[in-house]
């Protein structure tokens, strides 16, 4: 069967959903295990490889008679985000630490131990999918999203600056490869992968909404 191809450019960062994972990667239901946020400002990522190791040797003239280079291999991807707002839940969910709480609401955050390790989450971006000049649709008229897929993060925050004028919160982390992922929390990721790659993306019709507070994930 022929496949479609789509060459579509990404703009903009239009939405982030984190979820907690077990240490193993695997999904984790019930109430407040997720996060889904419109207040992302950037998401950044970068390869992180592993050289292939490279053989050469000469001969009693100096001059080279063998040499071969194995490839070179992606470990993980390194990753950094600029939030909008100084959410407590979603920093919790993303870096650990403890939120601060008063009659039964949300009014602080206290930062992770030094002792403590950080949480393991899945971490998904959605991006508009661009045509030349708007955004692409489906064969329905329905836009498209690029759907970055982040399978097994870790998190810490950055460096953040007070001052007079508006402040953004930086975290940063990595994401490797997850065999344990499945179809998601959500059981919205394509069937039929059996081991996510450090990141992914795919497109899609389909956004989350964005809420302040924390998000239950279905049962598995």
């Amino acid at each position: 069967m022929a496949i479609t191809s789509h060459c579509y450019q990404t703009i903009q960062a239009c939405m982030i959903r984190a979820s907690r994972l077990t240490t193993a990667g695997a999904p984790v239901s019930g109430t407040d295990q997720a996060y889904v946020s419109d207040t992302v400002i950037s998401v950044n990522f970068q390869p992180e490889t592993e050289t292939g190791d490279e053989f050469t040797q000469k001969n009693g003239c100096g001059d080279i008679c063998v040499t071969a280079k194995s490839p070179d291999h992606t470990k993980r991807v390194t990753l950094s985000s600029d939030l909008c707002n100084l959410d407590a839940e979603l920093l919790e969910l993303l870096t650990g630490g403890t939120l601060i709480t008063d009659a039964s609401q949300t009014i602080g955050y206290n930062a992770p131990l030094p002792t403590d390790t950080a949480p393991t989450v899945l971490f998904e971006l959605w991006s508009k999918a661009w045509n030349g000049s708007s955004q692409a649709v489906d064969s329905d008229g329905n836009g498209l999203y690029f759907h970055w897929i982040f399978s097994k993060s870790n998190f810490v925050i950055g460096s953040t600056t007070l001052q007079n004028g508006v402040s953004t919160i930086p975290v940063s982390g990595t994401s490797e490869t997850n065999p344990a992922l499945g179809d998601g929390p959500f059981n919205d990721l394509p069937s039929g992968i059996t081991t996510w790659g450090p990141f992914a993306f795919y497109l899609t019709t389909t956004l989350p909404t964005s809420q302040c507070g924390y998000v239950d994930v279905p049962a598995q």
